[in-house]
């Protein structure tokens, strides 16, 4: 069957396709609805489960967000975060005591004269991250005090250095108004570039701290997201977009199912579809559902297909027609010929005999009434006695 045979077939069996491709696309829809229904009915046991789990991963990252802002808050972490510890800008002077040395680091390394002095300077800077970062110490037995100051900028160093500068020297002045003077000699001073192991210590134990605070915080807002993206899941939606992909499917299938029946009926038919399943091929002279309209559209292409013939030629069918009769006696009316009525030749045996002295016949079959069996058995017949067959005429 070729392709304009099969689109002219299509035409004809249009309600067959509509129908099947309906069913196809309805059964499918369908099923896929059925199917989601119930994976969700299993399914929605879990949601208690993923909602506590959910909840659950919330409350814990509400108590590691909050471990994370206090951390962040926390100046000392602030101040030593974005800073290198081991490139810090050092100050260094050291003094010779001959008595009283540790009366004067006590004196100097309290934390109220180190707020004090910071206030006369207007450093805003909280007095603990100022400790971190100024240092006084004192060797009994060298009788040396040594005043260390560190910074991540040269601009802070001098301010630090300052401010460890008026520490000492106001310790200095109240330990001898007390304790009576004492010799005191500045021995050096030095500027260095260099690395505080005590503040990188610290640093390390601070991001450390930061670093698991953000890993649980991860691990806890993935344990979330996969929680919710499979409660998400068992989500019932009727008409979800996956419905409509299986109903188109389904539509799909059905065309090519009713195809295949198409196909089957033209190649494995046992009556009458198409003029084409006739073999030897037979001349279509027309072809419809009105009998006065094929009758009438026939004439023409009987005249040129009979020519000039005096002889009979019989009207003819393999079935018992009524319109048979009709389309007879309309051909009768419209052209000159020796036509003959001769109804169903294999059932009445008169008929069958005058088959015979016709020099041609005209078929007239209906389709999917018409046995196609019969039809190829009366077309032996002609071939074998020497009979043409003009043609047929189908009423749909």
């Amino acid at each position: 069957m070729d392709l304009v045979t099969l689109l002219r077939y299509s035409k004809k069996n249009i309600k067959l396709i509509i129908i099947v491709v309906l069913c196809c696309a309805v059964i499918s829809g369908l099923f896929k609805i059925y199917s989601d229904f119930s994976d969700y009915r299993l399914a929605k046991g879990s949601i208690p489960g993923y909602e506590a789990q959910i909840a659950s991963a919330k409350s814990r990252m509400d108590k590691v967000n909050s471990q994370i802002s206090e951390l962040e808050a926390n100046y000392i972490y602030a101040s030593l975060h974005n800073i290198d510890t081991d490139n810090l800008y050092r100050y260094t002077a050291s003094y010779y005591f001959d008595k009283n040395i540790l009366v004067y680091a006590a004196a100097t390394n309290d934390m109220g004269l180190l707020y004090d002095q910071a206030q006369l300077l207007d450093i805003d800077t909280q007095t603990e991250v100022l400790d971190m970062f100024i240092d006084f110490t004192a060797d009994t037995g060298s009788k040396i005090f040594t005043i260390s100051v560190w910074a991540p900028s040269e601009s802070l160093l001098d301010t630090y250095t300052i401010l460890a500068q008026n520490c000492f020297d106001k310790a200095c002045e109240d330990t001898t108004a007390t304790f009576g003077a004492s010799t005191r000699i500045l021995l050096s001073t030095r500027n260095t570039i260099g690395s505080n192991p005590t503040l990188a210590a610290l640093k390390k134990q601070y991001d450390a701290q930061y670093t698991a605070l953000s890993s649980s915080l991860s691990s806890l807002e993935t344990e979330k997201t996969t929680a919710t993206a499979e409660l998400a899941k068992i989500a019932y939606d009727a008409v979800s977009k996956e419905t409509v992909e299986y109903i188109l499917l389904g539509s799909i299938v059905g065309i090519f199912i009713s195809y295949i029946i198409i196909l089957c009926n033209y190649y494995l038919g046992v009556k009458l579809i198409g003029v084409e399943q006739i073999v030897p091929k037979l001349n279509l002279l027309a072809s419809g559902k009105d009998i006065r309209k094929i009758s009438d559209a026939s004439v023409v292409p009987i005249i040129y297909t009979c020519g000039k013939t005096t002889d009979p030629i019989g009207i003819v069918s393999s079935e018992n027609l009524m319109q048979c009769k009709e389309i007879y006696a309309n051909l009768k009316k419209s052209c000159g010929y020796d036509f003959r009525h001769l109804s169903n030749v294999f059932t009445e045996p008169d008929i069958a005999e005058t088959l015979l002295t016709c020099k041609g016949i005209i078929l007239i079959e209906k389709y999917k009434h018409s046995y196609i069996s019969k039809i190829r058995k009366l077309t032996d017949i002609c071939q074998k006695n020497n009979i043409l067959v003009y043609g047929i005429i189908i009423m749909e």
